[in-house]
């Protein structure tokens, strides 16, 4: 499986738009088109306002936008519950407010295209935003281009970045109230917005040739970032004191593990976490005990990997999206929990109907997302549960001696109206197909009903597999919930 297919900036293939093209691409050098010839009809400076209505299934609801396509990217919830976000379309950024369904709209001027876009349909890529103080920030990535609303004066201020420099991907605020971002760039570096709005440009002076994709503050003198090759992909973790050096950055490495196309950071309750958008898997890092974990997500029954892209975290939770498993998961770390949520009700059938969540924001409660291609704001309810819940009694931790086996028991409780699947999934390669760790449980699928169901799984590990700690995943679903149960496997 080539690893430039999902490269840490690939984004929706062309096969979804237009169902002549199948490969995907570099987001900063692909073209898009519009799913439709028609113009939104918006004026720079003057804000649309409409209102827009909500559906749900579960515990997802869906506001859809406007029509023509707004291809909304990048939420970020408000201190009061409103809800931002980028829309390549317009282009500009979209302010919505869930408790009456008002959306308002600010429609950027642009200028230095480097695109071949038409004046209708897809206009910029917006990857990134973030409120601080009276502005909201959004990257133009393929502009070139930072930009600051004022929700004051609805007007935008642009910050072009210095030659040699391209393409501003995320944000985050520092505990000084500047504004940092990252660069998919040939120079590795870091830029910082003050107050004033002077632009800061801080090479990255050591820690080898890898490009920064998405950074944390922890604290005024330490931050963590993550970056990668833009020619293996290979990627890692890094640390720097933003307060050392008001210019260059000088990094430290994070040992221990190698990641592939690590695009999103994040931390909470002593943790990072990571998402690679290449394996099908998130990665943590405890900052005490500096031991790392890998998680799968389940089996993807799409494609060959999930494809998770960003992540956010608050306490002992972690929240990604699956580009291509078409999921929202949620990953409870101290019970070795993950819920899957799919976006879609009927689930996706193949890749081609695949609604493009490729962004993510936690709000109070709730987890917001968008799709670029099925043109709506949505949101997760976080103080729901699903009906059933998979779990598993026994040590989190096992050991397994190489050529043996071990049996476990799993229980399912709650409700479920029809047969749950079930499956697995493991860390013994890219994808999460399981190969020298075998599952075999002790019936095929649990049958419809409700109250108590246990049944037992007997995992074998072949002599072939190297010594080593794995993560596997025991999975029940009804197509469109995902419940997992993770084991720690000591292979001696």
């Amino acid at each position: 499986m080539p690893i430039t297919r999902y490269l840490v900036i690939v984004i929706i293939t062309l096969v979804i738009v237009i169902a002549a093209v199948s490969s995907f691409l570099f987001l900063k050098t692909t073209s898009f088109r519009s799913t439709t010839s028609d113009c939104i009809g918006a004026t720079a400076g003057v804000p649309i306002v409409s209102k827009v209505q909500g559906s749900s299934f579960g515990q997802i609801t869906k506001y859809t936008l406007p029509s023509p396509n707004r291809w909304p990217n990048a939420p970020y919830v408000d201190r009061d519950g409103s809800v931002w976000f980028g829309e390549w379309a317009l282009p500009g950024l979209a302010h919505f407010f869930p408790w009456n369904g008002t959306l308002i709209e600010y429609q950027l001027s642009l200028s230095g295209v480097k695109t071949t876009q038409t004046s209708c349909g897809l206009q910029t890529s917006i990857w990134s935003v973030l409120r601080a103080g009276r502005y909201v920030w959004a990257t133009l990535m393929d502009y070139n281009q930072i930009v600051a609303l004022d929700t004051e004066t609805a007007k935008f201020t642009v910050i072009k970045l210095p030659e040699g420099y391209e393409s501003p991907y995320t944000l985050a605020l520092s505990p000084q109230g500047s504004v940092w971002f990252t660069m998919i760039s040939n120079k590795p570096a870091l830029g910082e917005i003050l107050k004033n709005m002077t632009l800061i440009i801080h090479p990255v002076v050591a820690g080898g040739y890898y490009i920064p994709s998405s950074i944390i503050f922890l604290n005024s003198t330490l931050a963590y970032y993550t970056a990668f090759s833009l020619s293996t992909y290979t990627g890692y973790l890094f640390n720097f004191n933003p307060s050392q050096d008001h210019n260059a950055i000088v990094p430290e490495k994070v040992g221990g593990i190698n990641l592939t196309s690590p695009n999103s950071i994040s931390y909470s309750n002593g943790t990072i976490w990571i998402a690679e958008h290449g394996p099908s898997d998130v990665v943590s890092y405890n900052l005490k005990s500096h031991a790392w974990s890998v998680y799968p997500t389940s089996l993807n029954n799409l494609t060959n990997t999930a494809l998770p892209y960003f992540i956010v975290s608050s306490g002992e939770y972690a929240y990604f999206n699956e580009h291509y498993g078409n999921k929202i998961a949620v990953l409870q770390q101290r019970k070795l929990l993950l819920t899957e949520y799919s976006v879609s009700n009927p689930p996706a059938k193949n890749i081609q109907q695949i609604e493009n969540v490729l962004t993510l924001a936690l709000g109070n409660g709730t987890l917001w997302f968008t799709s670029v291609t099925s043109n709506y704001v949505a949101y997760l309810n976080l103080e729901g549960r699903p009906d059933f819940a998979l779990s598993f009694d026994g040590p989190m931790n096992i050991t397994i001696p190489a050529s043996s086996n071990v049996t476990l028991k799993f229980t399912v409780t709650g409700n479920w109206s029809k047969p749950l699947n079930i499956s697995f999934s493991d860390t013994e390669n890219f994808t999460g197909a399981t190969h020298l760790i075998s599952f075999r449980p002790s019936t095929a699928h649990v049958p419809a009903g409700g109250g108590t169901f246990s049944f037992d799984v007997t995992i074998k590990v072949s002599k072939e597999l190297k010594p080593g700690i794995y993560t596997a995943a025991v999975t029940v679903d009804d197509g469109l919930i995902y419940q997992s149960a993770y084991v720690i496997i000591k292979v001696i």
